[in-house]
């Protein structure tokens, strides 16, 4: 991965610290911590379709999921190496909206070990950034 990519852009202040206490709200009652949940699109057998889903942490509040990837090894700039990994956390939200077809996958998230940071994104916020 190129730890050159750029992360999420066009966030404002107001507009993290609005999605970080909701990502902390939603992380503090979640209903379900699924370490290493396997996940496959709906009628797939193992192996078939090339798919290797592994979530790491999947929490679940009354309306929204909530996506987490570890990372481990050095990573000397976590927000700018962020944006490589959008592409795997939203494989895996796509294969969760068949599972969980009311409670849409609200945030994704890196916890980067080594670094003892976290880095999310509000899906709300990706959609917008994308369409612009």
């Amino acid at each position: 991965m190129d730890s050159g990519c750029d992360g999420p852009v066009g966030r404002d202040d107001q507009r993290d610290r609005q999605t970080g206490a909701r990502a902390q709200e939603l992380a503090r009652k979640p209903r379900l911590r699924s370490p290493e949940l396997r996940i496959a699109p709906p009628g797939a057998r193992r192996g078939r379709l090339g798919i290797n889903a592994i979530i790491d942490l999947l929490a679940e509040s009354d309306d929204a999921l909530v996506i987490v990837d570890h990372k481990t090894g050095p990573c000397p700039d976590p927000e700018a190496r962020f944006g490589s990994y959008l592409p795997q956390l939203e494989a895996y939200a796509g294969l969760l909206a068949s599972q969980y077809p009311y409670k849409p996958v609200r945030f994704l998230a890196i916890n980067w070990m080594d670094e003892g940071q976290i880095s999310f994104i509000d899906t709300a916020n990706l959609i917008t950034e994308k369409a612009a």
